[in-house]
């Protein structure tokens, strides 16, 4: 029951306070307002005044005889008297304002009075306390009675001051002691609050060190209200008691948030009553204390952890300082800014609370949260402020500068958690220093602070985080967005400023600037705050932006920006940087499809929008664009491919078939489409990139379907998983032979001969090699490579070979292409040659024989066949060929 009447007793002194505060400040705006009004009456009765004065006498004399005496004396004197009235309401008011001077030996006894006055209200205090004591001694109420009682006189006592200093409106007191009375009665009825609250706390042992602080800080809160009326001295007593309610109730054990924060109110309440009043002595008072209860905690009450409340405190003390030193009046148009007493005390509280807090950086290792938020919070301010104001335009320079000092040289950081917050700081500062520069841009379009503080700073803060991090952090997906979104509301904020002012003209190398300190700040915080692979998308996705602002201003910096950004994100998805990416167990819903999908539909977007703005459907950007575009697809194609057969380790050797046969088939597929969109656009950069892709997939098949991975003669033999037929063999060769054989039939209408000869060529191998591997594996479907080579086996084997050169010349009849029918013939050659030397050689008796007249026959039949018919020595019919000249025979014509 006694803490429930604390409580409510607090509660009540708290809101109490804080109700006489609000009700102070109204009363006194209300005056305020009166005051000015009539001022203004003053001033405009002084001007109707100005170059009037009493009416001249008359000149003429007026005859007493003309005119009857009573009757027209009384109408003269009657007349001048009401114009005079009329013209002059005032005559001569201010020669007659003279001030009465005071009796003389009147001082003395006022002054005397004064002093009893006041010693009477403190005679109050000390008989309330005593009689509370007594009381309590003699066994009248319990301890929390005495405590609300307590509470209750004092209220009282400040009522009834109240209640006087209202009825002296009305009712003004004729001596100097009774005008006194009311700030006697309510600075009794603080002392009562003081000391009954260190009574309940030392004595009564009632109140706790932060519940007795807490109510110590509403006294002194209502001791500045009160003081709005009562003048200085009580607000004197409120910084007095104030700052040494810790020092009479506070402890090393006391929380050190509990008492920074009360400092903190403290604090802020004298110093927003000094500026408001004038009283700057008050306002030197409240820094000094405020400043030296920093120093003592770091001294004499120091722990570890409150470092990171008395960091914040120091910050907030300085943000003080500086509202304090804030010229209201606009003087300050430049630097340096007038030396006022504001001024100077304002910039003596910064230095102190900035020399405080490098002390505690040092000695404690580093500061906590609060400091680091409330810096770069004030890096934003400052900036805001410096739109409106340009002679505080080094503030935001200066603050973000110290902040990135302080991130460059923060202690070790060793857990996960503390590099979070670490990367959070710098994304903070860069976002505040973004926003404030964008700020300073919206007030003064034009290449200046605002630029170098959009693009210095957030760029400075997360090159230090980069380099302090290093690989220290498990990456959250948050502040790569966070950054990412900065960069978007950048180029976004940019445009419509330069739309404000008349287009780019205005503003361009701002503009950049913003556009480089967007990329730069993306990519610098994803480096630190992402995985490799979810960064890429990030720096992708601010293509976008960039396109539309160039749309918009033609800046060629945003193109610049735009063809890094591609080659940084190819990079960062290349299948070299993604063998290092953490294993991703789920088929399909991982982080690669995703991050692959946003960058790849972001650089479709980019190139979209600058190929409809002024770089061009072909300019430069554009066509690196497209090619980023190729080759994401084809790192996204490998990389799931990889992810599926390997179970999400990119980095596992190759170990099937089916895997480089599908790597294989979608590089052969990128290959044509490349070639069907873009092989007419005379871009020499888009035609390299088809073509390495089609190298790409050329030497892939010859390395891993021809030398590692072959089931009979591979290094590394796979194993064929299906039925004689319908295997992998399939996948691994006889698609990419297909493949190989389309991409050359284009190329060759398109009128590249060696890239479609050197395709043809691999369709061929592949085709031959998959027949001969599908006969092997019909004939020995379980050791391949170890079984012996039987005689029907080689007979289909050269059967093989005779099909696939009559295939081939079939298809040199259709194209009429003259290298067909030169690998027709090769391959003939090869089949009746493997015939002759091999398959007859394993046939016993006559039947051997026999078998040789045949193969003799059959190969002189067929050579006079290729020369008669494949090869004849005449004219060249029209339209033969693959579609080049060089297809075309060179032999002479047959005489």
């Amino acid at each position: 029951m006694e803490y429930l009447v604390l409580g409510l007793v607090g509660l009540g002194i708290y809101t109490g306070g804080l109700v006489l505060g609000v009700l102070a400040f109204l009363r006194l705006e209300r005056y305020r307002k009166a005051l000015i009004e009539q001022q203004a009456r003053i001033d405009a009765l002084e001007a109707a005044l100005t170059g009037h004065g009493p009416r001249p006498p008359p000149t003429t004399p007026v005859s007493a005889p003309a005119l009857p005496p009573p009757p027209r004396e009384v109408a003269q004197a009657a007349i001048p008297a009401r114009a005079i009235e009329a013209i002059f309401p005032v005559p001569a008011l201010p020669a007659a304002r003279v001030p009465k001077s005071a009796p003389a030996g009147a001082t003395e006894p006022v002054d005397l009075g004064t002093w009893m006055v006041w010693g009477a209200g403190a005679a109050i205090a000390l008989a309330v306390i005593v009689f509370l004591n007594n009381a309590y001694n003699q066994g009248y109420f319990n301890q929390a009675s005495q405590l609300l009682l307590g509470y209750l006189m004092a209220a009282g006592l400040i009522g009834g001051s109240e209640a006087l200093r209202r009825r002296a409106v009305t009712h003004p007191p004729q001596d100097l002691q009774s005008r006194h009375t009311p700030k006697i009665l309510a600075a009794a009825g603080l002392v009562c609050a003081y000391g009954i609250t260190f009574v309940g706390f030392s004595r009564l042992a009632l109140l706790p060190p932060p519940a007795a602080i807490g109510l110590m800080g509403a006294a002194s809160l209502a001791a500045f209200a009160l003081s709005l009326w009562h003048g200085r001295l009580t607000a004197w007593l409120g910084v007095l008691a104030g700052f040494g309610a810790p020092a009479l109730v506070g402890s090393s054990d006391t929380p050190a948030t509990a008492i920074f924060a009360y400092l903190f109110a403290i604090c802020a309440g004298a110093f927003a009553l000094s500026r408001h009043k004038r009283w700057y002595g008050v306002g030197a008072a409240a820094a000094a204390a405020a400043l030296g209860w920093a120093a003592w905690w770091a001294f004499g009450w120091f722990s570890p952890s409150g470092v990171s409340p008395a960091s914040g405190y120091l910050v907030a003390i300085a943000v003080l300082g500086a509202a304090y030193a804030w010229d209201e009046a606009g003087v300050a148009q430049r630097w340096p800014v007038p030396a006022t007493h504001a001024m100077w005390i304002g910039l003596a509280t910064i230095a102190g609370a900035g020399a405080a807090l490098t002390w505690l950086f040092v000695n404690a290792h580093g500061f906590g949260s609060p400091a680091v938020f409330a810096l770069i919070a004030s890096t934003a301010l400052a900036a805001g402020a410096a739109a409106w104001r340009a002679g505080l335009t080094p503030a935001p320079l200066l603050l973000g500068a110290c902040a990135a000092g302080v991130l460059a040289l923060w202690p070790e950081i060793d857990t996960s958690g503390a590099a979070r917050a670490y990367a959070g700081y710098a994304g903070a500062l860069g976002f505040a220093a973004s926003v404030g520069g964008w700020t300073m841009m919206a007030r003064n379009p034009g290449p200046g602070a605002g630029a170098l503080v959009a693009a210095a700073l957030p760029t400075l803060a997360l090159f230090v985080a980069h380099a302090r991090l290093g690989e220290a952090i498990d990456q959250p997906l948050g502040w790569g967005l966070a950054a990412l979104a900065l960069a978007a509301f950048n180029a976004f904020a940019l445009d419509r400023i330069a739309l404000a002012v008349g287009g780019a003209s205005k503003a361009p190398v701002a503009t950049g600037a913003f556009a480089l300190a967007a990329a730069a700040c993306a990519a610098m915080a994803g480096f630190f705050a992402l995985d490799q692979v979810r960064l890429a998308a990030g720096v992708a996705a601010l293509l976008i932006p960039l396109a539309w602002l160039d749309k918009r201003l033609t800046l060629p910096p945003t193109r610049m920006t735009a063809m890094v950004l591609a080659v940084v994100t190819a990079a960062l998805l290349s299948p070299f940087a993604l063998m290092q990416a953490p294993v991703e167990p789920t088929p399909l819903l991982n982080t690669l499809a995703p991050t692959f999908i946003v960058a790849i539909i972001s650089v479709w977007l980019g190139a979209r929008l600058f190929a409809g703005g002024p770089a061009g459907y072909l300019g430069q950007v554009t066509v690196v664009l497209r090619v980023t575009l190729v080759a994401l697809v084809l790192a996204f194609l490998w990389a799931e491919i990889r992810h599926l057969a390997n179970g999400g380790i990119l980095g596992a050797p190759y170990t099937s078939l089916w895997e480089a046969g599908a790597h294989t088939g979608v590089w052969m597929l990128i290959a044509i489409a490349s070639a069907w969109r873009f092989g007419g656009q005379a871009r020499p950069l888009l035609h390299w990139t088809e073509r390495l892709t089609f190298l790409a997939a050329l030497v892939h098949f010859a390395l891993a379907g021809l030398v590692l991975l072959a089931p009979w003669w591979g290094s590394a033999a796979a194993n064929i998983v299906g039925p004689p037929v319908f295997n992998t063999l399939l996948l691994a060769y006889a698609l990419p032979a297909a493949l190989f054989a389309g991409y050359a039939a284009l190329r060759s209408r398109m009128g590249s001969s060696f890239v479609a000869q050197a395709a043809g060529a691999a369709s061929i191998v592949a085709t031959v090699s998959w027949a001969v591997l599908a006969v092997r594996h019909t004939f020995h479907p379980v050791a391949i490579a170890g079984a012996p080579i039987l005689a029907p086996e080689h007979a289909a084997y050269s059967a093989v070979l005779a099909v696939a050169a009559a295939a081939v010349l079939a298809i040199a009849y259709f194209r009429q292409a003259t290298t067909l029918r030169y690998a027709s013939a090769a391959l003939a050659t090869a089949g009746f040659g493997k015939a002759l030397l091999i398959d007859a050689a394993q046939i016993d008796g006559l039947v051997k024989y026999a078998a040789y007249a045949l193969l003799a026959a059959g190969a002189a039949a067929t050579f006079i066949g290729f020369q008669r018919y494949v090869f004849p020595r005449g004219p060249v019919r029209p339209h033969a060929g693959t579609g080049s000249s060089s297809d075309a025979t060179l032999l002479p014509p047959r005489p």
